[in-house]
C-alpha cells in the first residue's frame, strides 16, 4: 500500500472514532433551579459541559426560550416560585441536533 492510501486511510479511522465519541456524548441537564430574590428571580441550569445556547423571549403568551444542542433532560420535577412570574417550565426537540427549554410567565 502507497503512503499516501496508509495516511488517508489512517485519517478515515481517525475521524471515525472521533464523531463516535463526540456522539456517545450528548449533553446532559440535570436540574433547574429557581432563586427568588426581592427584586429579581435567578435561574440556574445544571448542566455536565460547557455549550452553546441561543435565547430569546416571545410574547402573547410570554415566555423565554433557550435553545441548546440535543441534550438528555435528567432533571425530575422542577420547582417554581411561588407568586413569581413562572408558570411551568417544558422541553423538547427542535429539530435534529437542537433541543428547546421554554420557560413560561
Amino acid at each position: 500500500m502507497a503512503f499516501w492510501q496508509k495516511f488517508f486511510m489512517a485519517t478515515i479511522i481517525m475521524l471515525a472514532i472521533s464523531l463516535s465519541a463526540s456522539l456517545a456524548h450528548a449533553l446532559t441537564i440535570k436540574d433547574v433551579r429557581f432563586g427568588q430574590h426581592p427584586d429579581k428571580i435567578r435561574m440556574v441550569f445544571e448542566l455536565d459541559d460547557i455549550t452553546e445556547f441561543r435565547s430569546f423571549v416571545l410574547s402573547d403568551p410570554w415566555r423565554m426560550v433557550i435553545d441548546m444542542p440535543h441534550f438528555n433532560w435528567q432533571t425530575g420535577n422542577i420547582s417554581v416560585p411561588v407568586g413569581g412570574p413562572v408558570n411551568s417550565v417544558r422541553q423538547g426537540t427542535l429539530k435534529p441536533g437542537v433541543s428547546r427549554v421554554v420557560i413560561d410567565l
